[in-house]
């Protein structure tokens, strides 16, 4: 997790690196899925933003819609 947000509550923020995240053999995957169901456990919901999304020119839209509890990461869509 990278951010914690009191406003709005509940909501936590990882950007995930496409190295370490998505390219290095398996292992990263599941960490962040597992954290992902660990925040869940407590009431918190981890989005996942991925690094080249904050890297083009739609960095701003994919920031709102994490903040509106919206994951358009690879891993979200099961990549």
């Amino acid at each position: 997790m990278d951010f914690f947000f009191d406003d709005p509550p509940g909501l936590a923020i990882s950007v995930l690196g496409e190295y370490f995240h998505y390219t290095l053999r398996g292992g990263s995957r599941a960490h962040d899925l597992a954290e992902r169901a660990d925040l869940a456990g407590v009431g918190i919901t981890l989005i996942f933003i991925d690094e080249s999304d904050l890297m083009g020119p739609q960095a701003r839209y994919f920031v709102e819609e994490a903040l509106r509890f919206r994951d358009h990461s690879r891993l979200a869509r099961g990549g």
